[in-house]
């Protein structure tokens, strides 16, 4: 796919994004499972067992997410999820990905 710059740094950005809001839910279970360890709710090995989940959607996110070029076109399915989590506009999102491929 041709990309002017502007189009492929605001692709980048989207996937940025994404990848950022995908992150931050998933530590907020880690926080979560703290925060019930912390109140006596579950057992330290729970607290273990969100951290090692969270590292490997941490890891899978980074495969999917920092691999994936803005012309490529796997974009397109992350741009979808932008569009959904409110990343993007759905203007934008008709504007990104309806270009010339």
């Amino acid at each position: 796919m041709i990309l002017s710059k502007a189009h492929e740094r605001r692709i980048r950005e989207a996937i940025r994004a994404v990848h950022e809001k995908r992150l931050a839910e998933s530590l907020a279970q880690v926080e979560e499972a703290i925060k019930q360890w912390r109140e006596g709710s579950i057992a330290v090995f729970e607290v273990d067992a969100a951290i090692l989940k969270h590292t490997e959607r941490a890891r899978k996110f980074f495969i999917h997410y920092a691999n994936t070029p803005a012309s490529a076109p796997e974009a397109i399915g992350v741009l979808d999820e932008a569009m959904l989590l409110g990343v993007i506009t759905k203007e934008e999102y008709l504007q990104l990905t309806t270009l010339k491929r």
